[in-house]
């Protein structure tokens, strides 16, 4: 759980800086407004936008783990699903951002994909080995 937490801090904060700087350059016309609303960026408007919703199903991940203890476990857990549909939506932003002239920039994002569908693929085809603990888990009340 530890690295977890700690892996889920690191991609926020590259993420943030990332925003801040993409923002602060200039180069391009991309606004505050759109990292929380998609589709309204000046600039390739429909690559900006699907950042935009990776963003925002993160922050929704984010808002639900820091209220976990407050809200029903099955909410939380519908949300949690929806990191397998950011993972995507993030790769094909990153993928259609990068140009033809950035290869090393093409080629980390297809590494950031074939690891995302790696481990997605892990995740849903194994078997954890302490499976019965996790049920006596899960059939607990969530508190």
């Amino acid at each position: 759980m530890a690295v977890h937490r700690w892996l889920s801090l690191g991609m926020s904060v590259f993420l943030v800086a990332h925003i801040v700087t993409a923002i602060a350059d200039g180069y391009v016309d991309i606004g505050w407004l759109a990292t929380v609303v998609p589709f309204t960026s000046g600039y390739e408007t429909l690559w900006v936008g699907l950042g935009t919703i990776a963003v925002d199903l993160l922050l929704a991940l984010i808002v639900t783990s820091l209220l976990r203890h407050r809200i029903a476990e099955r909410t939380w857990r519908f949300v949690h699903w929806f990191a397998y549909a950011m993972w995507p939506v993030a790769v094909v932003h990153g993928f259609a951002m990068s140009t033809a002239n950035q290869p090393l920039l093409r080629a980390a994002t297809i590494v950031c994909g074939a690891v995302g569908l790696a481990a997605a693929t892990w995740r849903l085809l194994t078997t954890p080995a302490d499976r019965a603990q996790r049920r006596a888990v899960a059939a607990q009340e969530w508190a």
